[in-house]
């Protein structure tokens, strides 16, 4: 999934074919625009407060999205914003993850193992912003360990293997498989 993921971003690239994302290569600067990623690792730009690295990432994208709006999303706190990275908690820490994910009002947001170390009213909160951004027609996706996240959030699912794809369908095809 690190792989597939990786390319998709234009980090790594396919030793055979190619990835386009918007019907353009991965490399263009126009795909990176749109593209918002929160990975399974979370590191933060130390010596710098949250409200920095937030200002500093929104800068880089042509439509951002607000401050206001990406506290209102996210949960994050006055208090948060004033907290210099590298003294955030766990949970803290992937909350300023995901909004540096959305920061720059991506169309398609990729999320690896997004819930890791949340607690569950983080996690719900997630759920439900990550339903409302489908709902305003965004991209999303999202590798997970837990099942029963994929099985209520997704529109479908891709199972892999050793790199290649045995399965792909709705949550309800996936299941009807496996019996």
């Amino acid at each position: 999934k690190t792989t597939t993921i990786s390319m998709i971003l234009g980090l790594l690239h396919p030793t055979t074919g190619d990835i386009n994302i918007l019907g353009l290569s991965t490399q263009d600067k126009k795909v990176r625009e749109k593209i918002g990623v929160m990975m399974q690792e979370v590191s933060m730009m130390p010596g710098l407060k949250v409200q920095e690295i937030l200002t500093l990432i929104r800068s880089y994208y042509p439509d951002p999205l607000s401050l206001k709006e990406l506290i209102k999303i996210t949960g994050l706190t006055e208090q948060d914003l004033k907290t210099q990275a590298e003294k955030l908690s766990g949970g803290q820490k992937r909350r300023v993850s995901f909004a540096l994910a959305l920061a720059g009002n991506p169309d398609l947001i990729i999320f690896d193992e997004p819930t890791v170390g949340m607690d569950i009213v983080s996690r719900n909160r997630f759920w439900q912003t990550i339903h409302d951004l489908s709902k305003k027609g965004k991209t999303i996706i999202f590798s997970t360990h837990y099942l029963q996240e994929a099985d209520d959030a997704a529109d479908r699912i891709l199972l892999f293997k050793d790199g290649s794809i045995v399965a792909d369908g709705t949550p309800s095809e996936i299941k009807s498989m496996l019996v």
